[in-house]
C-alpha cells in the first residue's frame, strides 16, 4: 500500500480557474439523472461555495 506521501491521488484546492471545469460537467449527459443541467446562477453558486470551502482555514468541509 502507498504511504500518504506517495499515493497517486492529490487533492487541490478548488480555484477561481476552476469554473470552467464545473461549467463542462454540467453538460446534458453528465446530468440526467440529477434532474438535468444547472442554471447559470446555480452554478455560479456552486462555484462560489466550492472555493469559499477551499478558502476557510479552520477545515470545514474537510475530512
Amino acid at each position: 500500500m502507498d504511504s500518504p506521501t506517495n499515493s497517486p491521488v492529490r487533492l487541490e484546492p478548488w480555484s477561481e480557474q476552476d469554473f470552467e471545469l464545473l461549467r463542462a460537467m454540467n453538460a446534458p449527459e453528465s446530468t440526467e439523472h440529477l434532474g438535468g443541467p444547472e442554471t447559470e446562477e446555480a452554478l455560479a453558486g456552486r462555484h462560489r461555495r466550492y472555493v469559499d470551502l477551499s478558502a476557510d482555514t479552520t477545515g470545514r468541509g474537510r475530512p
